[in-house]
């Protein structure tokens, strides 16, 4: 087998691999009654990439927000969301306040038909006094935002924290993921920060399919030389 063929082989494999339904990602937050929805590409969308999604502005009791969410395919084939934020808020009625932000993108189709394991990241600083929770969801009716199944999560009262956790799941059909971040402050100006990923992790068979063809690659390296 020649050294073009055998790359056009691979490339067909890495496609067949990897989910290409999926639609642009969207964000949202809400702080209260105040709610705010961006899709990508939308007019309220400053991000100017395909596959990125940025709202700047206030909400409620938060006075400074930037918040960006990046989705599939700019981080690569395989479902993968990034969520980042900056978060400042001026509670002036001594109960504090808080502020929810969602990222979701729906149409992934990786790892249908297995059990499939999804790990969450998160680190950055928080505010004195301050709490975030965050939480990983796969929705197999594909849903956008979500929350059908809760696949890692967990929460922080110190700064600067860091995090990571993973759940599994059978996956049946096309499906929804979306990463939530709930952010909570005590009375007064407070700022928050932080950047939150959530991705499929690549299945043993995928990991040896990409092995193998890595193998093959370089024995026709070696046979062409």
């Amino acid at each position: 087998m020649n050294f073009r063929k055998l790359l056009t082989i691979l490339a067909a494999a890495t496609i067949a691999l990897s989910g290409v339904a999926y639609a642009n990602p969207i964000i949202r937050l809400t702080s209260g009654m105040a709610s705010a929805t961006v899709a990508d590409g939308d007019g309220n969308d400053i991000c100017g990439s395909v596959g990125c999604v940025t709202y700047s502005g206030p909400l409620n009791d938060w006075i400074v927000n930037v918040t960006t969410g990046i989705g599939t395919p700019p981080l690569g084939p395989k479902p993968h969301l990034d969520l980042n934020s900056v978060n400042v808020s001026n509670a002036g009625t001594g109960l504090g306040t808080s502020i929810l932000l969602e990222l979701t993108q729906t149409g992934f189709t990786d790892s249908i038909g297995s059990i499939a394991q999804f790990l969450g990241e998160i680190g950055g600083t928080l505010a004195p006094l301050g709490l975030i929770e965050w939480y990983v969801y796969v929705d197999t009716t594909n849903a956008a935002f979500g929350t059908g199944s809760l696949l890692a999560s967990g929460s922080a009262n110190t700064s600067p924290f860091a995090a990571v956790d993973a759940g599994s799941i059978l996956l049946t059909g096309p499906y929804s993921m979306t990463l939530a971040v709930r952010i909570t402050h005590a009375d007064g100006v407070r700022s928050t920060s932080f950047d939150f990923s959530g991705r499929l992790v690549p299945e043993p068979g995928t990991l040896l399919l990409i092995g193998a063809g890595l193998l093959a690659l370089g024995l026709a390296r070696r046979k062409v030389s």
